[in-house]
């Protein structure tokens, strides 16, 4: 995708400023989506082999979650998504690594996406519950078969072939998205 929208930029085959923009912020956005993905399998690699090291901090978790909600909210409002958040005040400053918690965050999001469906409706929660700060990430999708719970953690695993086979993904999103929870002390559990 960005090779093809590059070429017919360079060889001057898209004739309106306005298709020109278009193009580039598909380059962009492909860009940014192949640079996640590389970071994932780098970090799929270092986890792999106990070589992560995680620069944990005791910090307000808030922006964060914001920050990344802001931008999927921006690059898919073109798709017709309508990506909520809510934030049950006051959330207390919690321990964590920020560029590990923000790949979690991104790769449920993205996941999120992914598997809508006909459905263009994502609500994030940030809430306390107990002692615990709970992120949660719903989408109104395609859903996954109760046997299929503990396996979507499972590296390479893709839940209900028949329904995902034309989502793009490597499989490996959600089994970091484990890891950087375990290596936090926290949990991750998935309803359908």
């Amino acid at each position: 995708s960005i090779r093809q929208t590059a070429e017919m930029l360079v060889r001057g085959r898209v004739p309106s400023r306005e298709k020109q923009q278009k193009y580039y912020d598909t380059i962009l956005q492909q860009s940014e989506r192949l640079s996640h993905l590389i970071d994932n399998i780098l970090d799929f690699s270092k986890i792999e082999e106990g070589q992560k090291v995680f620069r944990f901090e005791n910090t307000d978790i808030i922006p964060l979650v914001s920050d990344i909600v802001g931008s999927f909210q921006e690059h898919t409002a073109d798709k017709g998504f309508q990506i909520s958040l809510d934030i049950s005040e006051p959330i207390p400053h919690v321990s964590f690594d920020r560029e590990a918690m923000e790949q979690v965050v991104h790769n449920l999001m993205d996941n999120a996406c992914k598997y809508s469906g006909d459905s263009r409706t994502i609500e994030l929660r940030l809430f306390l519950k107990g002692n615990k700060v709970i992120l949660s990430v719903r989408d109104y999708g395609i859903g996954i078969r109760k046997e299929d719970h503990e396996k979507i953690f499972s590296r390479f695993y893709r839940a209900g072939e028949e329904l995902t086979q034309s989502v793009k993904g490597s499989g490996i999103g959600l089994t970091i998205v484990k890891q950087i929870v375990d290596a936090h002390h926290g949990d991750i559990s998935v309803e359908s």
